[in-house]
């Protein structure tokens, strides 16, 4: 391997691109996503198309995989949304559970999201959906803004899985 200090942008570039899995097609899906460990994907069907891209497969087979959930879609580096391996989401999240979420983030509501994110680790509810959630936690009724800090306590607790794709 060259010292770093000699290489070129070029040779930069190249190195760059195949740690990212972005040269090489990796052997599967999940492959592919734990040898990056986490697609940070804001937009659902960007974290798929990263995804597939990189393993030179299709939805069907990313579908599967969301449906066994071994691949998760959550909250997991610097609170932003993230596609993981359950492997690495395990991982990352063991290593988040201490950490504080900004105090803006509550926007003045920390004992309602407290609240509902209690409630919520001991239901079933898997995915985030508005009519049902409002019908569970009527408390929430014109909070809509507080959604992404639920999860991402939710997620700080390792106990919710966000793993809705559309």
């Amino acid at each position: 391997m060259m010292a770093v200090g000699k290489l070129k942008t070029n040779d930069l570039k190249a190195v760059r691109l195949y740690n990212m899995g972005l040269t090489t097609r990796a052997n599967s899906l999940l492959d592919a996503i734990s040898t990056t460990v986490g697609i940070q994907a804001q937009q659902p069907n960007a974290a798929i198309m990263n995804a597939v891209i990189r393993a030179s497969s299709d939805k069907h087979e990313f579908n599967q995989l969301a449906e066994t959930e071994s691949i998760v879609r959550t909250w997991g580096q610097r609170w932003t949304l993230q596609l993981f391996s359950q492997e690495d989401y395990n991982l990352v999240i063991g290593e988040r559970k201490n950490e504080a979420i900004p105090k803006a983030y509550f926007l003045n509501q920390e004992k309602l999201v407290e609240e509902v994110a209690e409630k919520m680790v001991t239901s079933e509810i898997k995915h985030w959906d508005s009519n049902l959630m409002q019908a569970k936690f009527p408390m929430l009724k014109g909070t809509r803004n507080l959604k992404y800090v639920i999860l991402q306590s939710l997620t700080r607790l390792g106990s919710f899985i966000c793993n809705s794709w559309g």
